[in-house]
C-alpha cells in the first residue's frame, strides 16, 4: 500500500513540476519510463484529451499492444479486456474524465499473446492541470485467479463476491436471485461419521447443485458447509422453489443409490431482485437472516426473503442493542412492577369486597423503558432477552431487586411473599442456585417468602432441571409451576417434584368462564388432584367478579388478575394493597 501511494505521490509531484504549460506526450512518456523503476507494477499514463496511451514496455513482451505509446487508445485497449467487461471499462472510463468518483481497484482480464483470459488489477487516479488537461495515470499487476475449492471444485465465495460487483458495475442495478444452501446438522453427521462421511455429502450435495445449474445460474462453495447459487441475469421466486426441490429430490435418489449410507437434510433462504441496487453488503445479510429463518422453522425446508419479516427483525436487534446497552448502564431503563395475589380462601370465606383485606404477596413483572416507545412489557422484551443470552445478567438484577423490595415489605408484613419468573436459560446457563443463594443472603430475605416461578414449557420435567429445583427448595424458598395449562401438561412429574402451587394459565381460565362447562371441569379435576398432591392452586387472569362467581366452587387458593389489580410500581402498590401510610 506504501508503494502505490508513494506512486500516486511521484506522479503528481513531477506533472505539477513540469516546465509545460500543459502535459505534452514527450513529458509523459519521460514519467512512466521513469516510474517503471519505482514499481513492480506494470505503469501506464493515458492522454484522455488525445486519446494517446502511454504504457511499460514490459508490457509489450505479455500483451499485443502494438507500442509502448499509441494513438487512437481507447478503441485498441478495449479489444484487448475480455468482452463481457468490455461495457464496464467504457462506462468506468466515461464517469471518471467526467469527475465521477469511481473504485479505485477494478479488475479486467486482459487477453494475452496466448490467447489466455489474465485478470489484471488495475489502480488508477485522474491528473488534472490547470489548463484543462486530463491525464489517467495508473498500474496494473496481475490478480489473483479465482479460487477453487480443493474438495468439491468449485469457485469460492471470494470469487462469488467479484462475479457479483462485475456484474453490478456493469448494469448498475440487478435482478436474478441468490439462493444459500446450508446442510442441516453437519456437525453432528461428521462427529458420528467422521470427516470422510462429512467430505462425502458435501461432495453429494456440489454435484446435485451443479446438475442443477442452468441459464446462467452459478454455484459456489462458501463458508463452512454451505452452497450458493447466483444468477445476476434471470430467475424468480419460482425459479428457486423448483431448483429447492429438485436439489431435495437428487439428494434423495443418492441416498436410495448409496443404501441410505448417508442420510442427511438441507435449508436454503433466498433472495429474489429485481433492478436491485443495493450493495452486496445488504444483500448477503438479507441472505443470511433467510437461511436463519429456515433454519429456525424446523430445518429441511427454503426460506424466501420477507421484507416485512425482516424489518421486524431488524428491529429486534435494535432493541437487543439497546437492552444490552441499558444492562451496561447498572440495568438503566429496567424496571420491576408488582401484581398483587390475593388470599381466595379468605376472600370467598369472608364474600369480602375489600381486596387489600386479602392481598398476601405480589409478582414482580419486568418492564423496560424505551424513550421512543415508553414502557415495553415482559412478553416483547423477554424472548429477545433469552436469545441473546441477557437474560442472564438482567435475571440477575431481578432476583436482586425483587428479593430486596419483598425484605423491605417483610418488615411491615412478615408474610407477604415475593413471585419471582425464573427463565429455562438461567437454569440451563448459570449456577441458579448459587445466584439465587446469593441474593438471599446478600437481602437477609426469609427464603419462605420468596416463590421462584418455573413455567411448565421450561424443560421442567428433566432429570437436570429436577436436581435444580430439589436444590432450590433446599435453600427454603418456595416453587411454583407458571403457566401450568399451555404446555403438554405432563402429569407424572409434578408428583416427584418440590411444587407448592400451579397457577393455571390466563387462556386456560379464560376457556373456563366463556366456554360450554367442559374447561371448568378440566379445572376442577386440576385443581382437585393439587389439592390431593400437597398443592395449592392459583388462578390467572381473573377480570370480573363474573369470573370469580363461576370458579369460586373449585375452591382455588390464590387469585391473580386485572379485578385485584394491575401490574405497577413499588411504591404505588404500598399504597393500592398494603395500606402503608
Amino acid at each position: 500500500m506504501l508503494k502505490i501511494c508513494l506512486f500516486f505521490i511521484s506522479i503528481k509531484f513531477m506533472i505539477s513540476s513540469s516546465k509545460f504549460s500543459t502535459i505534452d506526450s514527450k513529458r509523459i512518456r519521460e514519467i512512466v519510463s521513469f516510474l517503471e523503476f519505482c514499481t513492480d507494477s506494470f505503469v501506464f499514463a493515458y492522454d484522455i484529451d488525445n486519446d494517446v496511451l502511454s504504457i511499460s514496455n514490459e508490457v509489450l513482451t505479455k500483451f499485443n499492444f502494438p507500442a509502448a505509446r499509441f494513438p487512437d487508445a481507447l478503441k485498441q485497449f478495449i479489444m484487448l479486456v475480455r468482452e463481457d467487461e468490455r461495457p464496464v471499462l467504457i462506462r468506468n472510463i466515461d464517469r471518471i474524465s467526467s469527475g465521477t468518483p469511481v473504485s479505485r481497484l477494478d479488475i479486467y482480464h486482459l487477453i494475452d499473446k496466448n490467447g489466455g483470459s489474465v485478470p489484471m488489477k488495475f489502480r488508477e487516479k485522474l491528473i488534472e492541470e490547470e489548463s484543462g488537461g486530463k491525464v489517467l495515470v495508473g498500474c496494473f499487476e496481475p490478480a489473483e485467479r479465482p479460487a477453487f475449492d480443493e474438495l468439491t471444485g468449485l469457485e469460492s465465495e471470494k470469487q462469488a463476491v467479484l462475479d457479483y460487483r462485475s456484474a453490478f458495475a456493469e448494469k448498475q442495478s440487478l435482478s436474478g436471485f441468490l439462493m444459500e444452501i446450508d446442510i442441516d446438522n453437519f456437525t453432528s453427521l461428521t462427529e458420528s461419521g467422521g470427516f470422510e462421511t462429512g467430505d462425502k455429502i458435501l461432495g453429494i450435495v456440489s454435484e446435485a447443485c451443479r446438475r442443477l445449474c442452468a441459464d446462467g445460474t452459478k454455484v459456489y462453495r462458501t463458508a463452512g458447509q454451505k452452497f450458493l447459487l447466483m444468477n445476476l441475469r434471470q430467475g424468480t421466486a419460482d425459479t428457486m422453489r423448483r431448483i429447492y426441490t429438485s436439489l431435495k429430490q437428487e439428494i434423495q435418489d443418492t441416498e436410495y443409490s448409496l443404501a441410505y449410507k448417508y442420510m442427511f437434510t438441507v435449508s436454503a433462504g433466498g433472495i429474489a431482485l429485481y433492478k436491485d441496487k443495493s450493495d452486496l453488503s445488504e444483500i448477503l445479510k438479507k441472505l443470511t437472516f433467510s437461511l436463519d429463518t429456515a433454519k429456525q422453522r424446523g430445518k429441511n425446508n427454503l426460506y424466501l426473503f420477507n421484507a416485512g419479516e425482516y424489518n421486524s427483525h431488524l428491529d429486534e436487534l435494535d432493541l437487543e442493542n439497546m437492552l444490552r446497552i441499558s444492562a451496561k448502564k447498572n440495568f438503566d431503563g429496567f424496571r420491576l412492577f408488582y401484581q398483587p395475589v390475593i388470599d381466595a380462601r379468605r376472600m370467598l370465606a369472608a364474600d369480602g369486597t375489600n381486596r387489600e383485606k386479602y392481598v398476601i404477596g405480589a409478582e414482580a413483572l419486568l418492564r423496560w423503558e424505551s424513550g421512543k416507545n415508553g414502557l415495553i412489557g415482559a412478553d416483547y422484551i423477554v424472548p429477545v432477552l433469552e436469545r441473546s443470552s441477557l437474560i442472564l445478567p438482567v435475571g440477575r438484577w431481578i432476583l436482586m431487586t425483587a428479593c430486596a423490595q419483598c425484605a423491605e415489605w417483610n418488615k411491615t408484613f412478615p408474610d407477604f411473599h415475593m413471585s419471582i419468573n425464573i427463565s429455562y436459560v438461567q437454569m440451563k446457563k448459570t449456577n441458579l442456585v448459587d445466584e439465587v443463594q446469593a441474593a438471599l443472603e446478600k437481602t437477609h430475605v426469609t427464603p419462605r417468602n420468596i416463590i421462584l416461578e418455573l413455567t411448565e414449557s421450561g424443560h421442567i420435567d428433566s432429570s437436570a432441571v429436577q436436581k435444580i429445583i430439589s436444590e432450590l427448595a433446599a435453600l427454603g424458598v418456595q416453587i411454583d409451576i407458571d403457566d401450568f395449562g399451555t404446555g403438554y401438561s405432563n402429569l407424572r412429574y409434578i408428583q416427584d417434584m418440590h411444587a407448592n402451587t400451579l397457577k393455571l394459565d390466563y387462556t386456560l381460565i379464560h376457556k373456563a368462564v366463556t366456554g360450554d362447562g367442559k374447561d371448568q371441569k378440566v379445572i376442577e379435576y386440576i385443581t382437585k388432584m393439587a389439592h390431593d398432591l400437597g398443592m395449592s392452586v392459583c388462578m390467572e387472569g381473573i377480570e370480573s367478579h363474573d369470573d370469580v362467581e363461576k370458579l369460586c366452587y373449585i375452591q382455588p387458593d390464590k387469585f391473580q388478575g386485572f379485578l385485584f389489580g394491575r401490574p405497577v410500581s413499588a411504591d404505588r402498590f404500598e399504597e393500592e394493597n398494603l395500606l402503608i401510610k
